[in-house]
């Protein structure tokens, strides 16, 4: 499988035939490590929020995100972003799921910013937190993150 190849993923080892997304893989690297990484590199989930203009609704927001999602996959330090979008509008963004916050910020101080300033208008609000335990029930990984 390319993707496989690609590093993008890793067959699961608890399902056969199952794969585990990226960061998944990353994620699960660091479940019960005996060491704890360096603060530096600490996986880091950010929680984006924006607000929208009237004209755009929450099925303009979902043709949007779902065009530009996988543009996502090729971006340094990148692990995982869920697409949100307030039911009435309003309000959209992402929680994202990164290797660094350094990482995090070089993506969000680029390109990415002046887009969503065009688009939308507005500045985004950024909150960062550090990824401490991670569950996913589809690779049945459950765990701290060291």
């Amino acid at each position: 499988m390319l993707a496989e190849r690609a590093g993008l993923l890793a067959k699961n080892p608890d399902r056969p035939g199952a794969y585990l997304g990226h960061a998944l893989v990353n994620a699960r690297a660091c479940i019960k490590s005996p060491t704890r990484r360096p603060k530096e590199t600490s996986m880091i989930t950010a929680i984006v929020l924006y607000d929208l203009p009237p004209s755009i609704d929450l099925e303009e927001c979902r043709a949007h995100f779902t065009k530009i999602a996988p543009d996502f996959l090729k971006i340094p330090g990148f692990l995982r972003k869920q697409f949100i979008c307030a039911r009435g509008g309003k309000v959209a963004g992402g929680v994202y799921m990164w290797e660094s916050q350094e990482a995090a910020e070089r993506f969000y101080s680029g390109e990415w910013l002046a887009g969503i300033r065009a688009r939308y208008g507005t500045e985004p609000k950024i909150s960062y937190f550090e990824t401490v335990a991670l569950t996913d029930k589809a690779s049945g990984q459950a765990g701290g993150l060291n």
